[in-house]
């Protein structure tokens, strides 16, 4: 486990953090459609890995995809709605999971 400001953070609450950082990094690549694509492949693997119920899986994969389409049919805003609206699940089931690790993240 790696020490944060005298915390412990698992490795399970590092890896919501890494998916976090991979969201805010998509919406920052949304006008390169070949880095979008490269960095949603990426964050697909991120979320893929997290300990989530099937169901919260699958909404998370709806919104890769949904953040995809978007982006393909020129539609930033909806994208990046999409992309948000995955960084606060994210967020909501890290938290009721006990990890409150990608809370900065959040903010960034």
């Amino acid at each position: 486990m790696q020490v944060q400001s005298g915390k412990r953070v698992s490795s399970i609450e590092r890896a919501f953090r890494d998916a976090a950082r991979r969201v805010l990094l998509v919406i920052d690549e949304l006008s390169d459609s070949r880095t979008l694509a490269d960095g949603l492949d990426d964050l697909r693997a991120l979320v893929v890995a997290l300990p989530l119920a099937p169901d919260e899986l699958c909404k998370a994969q709806q919104r890769i995809r949904n953040t995809y389409r978007y982006s393909a049919a020129g539609e930033r805003g909806a994208a990046v709605y999409e992309l948000r609206a995955l960084l606060q699940g994210l967020s909501a089931w890290a938290h009721e999971s006990g990890f409150h690790g990608i809370a900065p993240v959040m903010s960034a």
